[in-house]
């Protein structure tokens, strides 16, 4: 087990100059992806460079038991792989499936049986693992009661899209109000909030004052062509069956094999 410590503040947090590494402790991700299943982005990138010095738990999308009234061989698969617990992806990071009902936006009794469902998962997941008191990661903000649910030293909000307004163009004003609602209990509950764009953080400011502009960026050494991966580094996932290569975190189906 690794060991607790003590509840970190807002104004130390902020101290840490930018050269000094995070390492040895444990961060617990709660994100709106599946880890085997979505292209590489800026959530793999984070978690995998968070995963050299410390160790990461990934919640990832969860399995939704409602879809279950179709019934499929993938789909009686995904739930196996939800009852399985913890799933390692790396020397230092595992990832686990929650449960719930439906997915979706707002309150009402599906939300509340969603909570019913994703907390006790959660904690079992957490107390398998050995964790006590973790750094929480959050990507999505509908997971928001867990942070009432879950002892945590710091609580941090990597807010990297527009959900109110993706949401408002998809399903109208309503909507997305809805969805600024529970982002807003989520911000009022972090001690950090980091935007990846100056609109966004502006607007997170106004409810969170500790939000911190962190931009996109390139790695410009997975494009070097010296890159030890070679040429095939650069072709995109075509096929379930392959896997990122280790070595850069590029999608590489016909060189698999040889990085890893």
């Amino acid at each position: 087990m690794w060991p607790v410590r003590q509840r970190v503040t807002v104004a130390e947090a902020q101290r840490i100059p930018a050269t000094v590494y995070l390492a040895g402790e444990t961060i617990v991700c709660l994100s709106r992806s599946r880890w085997d299943e979505e292209l590489v982005s800026n959530r793999y990138h984070t978690l995998t460079r968070f995963a050299r010095r410390n160790r990461v738990l990934v919640f990832e999308a969860p399995f939704e038991l409602a879809t279950l009234a179709r019934p499929s061989a993938a789909k009686l698969r995904a739930l196996a792989t939800a009852l399985a617990g913890w799933r390692r992806r790396g020397s230092r990071l595992w990832v686990a499936r929650p449960i719930t009902w439906w997915e979706g936006e707002g309150g009402g009794p599906f939300w509340r049986l969603n909570q019913a469902l994703c907390a006790p998962y959660v904690r079992w997941a957490l107390r398998g693992a050995g964790v006590a008191q973790p750094i929480l990661w959050l990507y999505d903000h509908r997971r928001w009661p867990l942070l009432d649910a879950l002892p945590h030293r710091l609580a941090c909000y990597h807010c990297t899209e527009d959900y109110a307004g993706l949401a408002g163009r998809a399903g109208g004003p309503a909507l997305a109000e809805r969805v600024a609602r529970q982002e807003a209990e989520l911000l009022r509950r972090v001690d950090l909030v980091f935007a990846v764009s100056p609109t966004l953080a502006a607007d997170k400011r106004g409810v969170n004052p500790h939000t911190v502009l962190v931009p996109n960026g390139v790695d410009t050494a997975l494009y070097r062509p010296e890159h030890a991966c070679g040429p095939a580094c650069g072709i995109r996932r075509r096929w379930k069956c392959c896997r990122p290569c280790p070595a850069c975190s590029r999608w590489n189906p016909s060189t698999t094999a040889a990085c890893a």
